[in-house]
């Protein structure tokens, strides 16, 4: 069964659009959507979370159609974690955490067992209990990503999707969000959509690959598969050479001088 998908799906935004995207997610896997800046990747991603409302087609979230499920019904099925440049709420971690559960909850009731223990679950995993009691805007970037991952967490989700997960991180938080999804994935079976800008992260992590450009879904498939020279000139219009390290595509950009001795070779 795929986790996601989308039949003919078109969008309209001021000037931008998505035109006819027909995609399908496998469930229990790791997707990456890559792709230029200003092609689509996170509007795609907010019209798969219904933040965005399409123009028309049809999405199916684990086989059944999106149109008859009532937001908190949604909200079990699916949790995104949106770009960090969105404002939360300067409460402490474990108060900010508690959000989590809200699509479980009626108005006024009270945390109980299986909620703190989803809580705890979320906040280990993501190694953020020691931050419980910090106030969420003294800590540092990784560290406010890491909290924001566990608030999606928490909505204990089959199906989590994240918007550039890792921009504006140094590389070790990078590293050390991914890994924390990867165990996600792996372990919990969840399946994983994110935004990735860093090629060579994706190939490394994900499982399939979605590439993007202005508006249009034009290439799917495994990463070693995928990725390639063509692919870099045709997606990003770059001139790249792709080698393999243990298995793993490496890319490498071509300079000036390397692109003139090959145009006049």
């Amino acid at each position: 069964m795929n986790a996601i998908q989308t039949e003919h799906i078109q969008l309209n935004v001021g000037s931008f659009c998505l035109s006819d995207i027909s995609l399908h997610i496998p469930k229990g896997k790791l997707t990456a959507i890559v792709g230029p800046n200003g092609s689509g990747k996170s509007t795609l991603l907010k019209t798969i979370a219904q933040l965005l409302k399409h123009d028309s087609g049809d999405i199916y979230l684990e086989g059944q159609s999106i149109k008859g499920l009532r937001p908190k019904a949604f909200a079990q099925k699916l949790a995104m974690m949106p770009q960090s440049k969105q404002t939360l709420p300067n409460l402490t971690v474990k108060e900010l955490i508690h959000f989590g559960r809200a699509p479980y909850k009626k108005w006024f009731d009270r945390m109980n067992d299986e909620d703190q223990d989803i809580i705890e679950w979320a906040m280990n995993i993501t190694n953020i209990t020691k931050y419980a009691e910090r106030m969420f805007y003294t800590l540092s970037g990784g560290e406010q990503q890491k909290v924001r991952i566990a608030l999606a967490l928490t909505q204990r989700t089959p199906v989590l999707l994240l918007d550039e997960p890792t921009t504006y991180l140094d590389i070790a938080h990078q590293l050390e969000v991914l890994n924390i999804l990867e165990e996600i994935n792996r372990h919990e079976k969840t399946t994983i959509i994110m935004v990735l800008h860093e090629l060579q992260q994706a190939a490394a992590y994900c499982d399939y690959l979605l590439a993007m450009k202005q508006g249009k879904l034009i290439h799917w498939g495994e990463p070693n598969s995928l990725l390639s020279s063509q692919f870099l000139k045709e997606v990003y219009h770059i001139d790249a050479k792709v080698m393999y390290e243990d298995g793993y595509p490496l890319i490498i950009p071509l300079k000036k001088q390397q692109l003139s001795t090959r145009m006049h070779a």
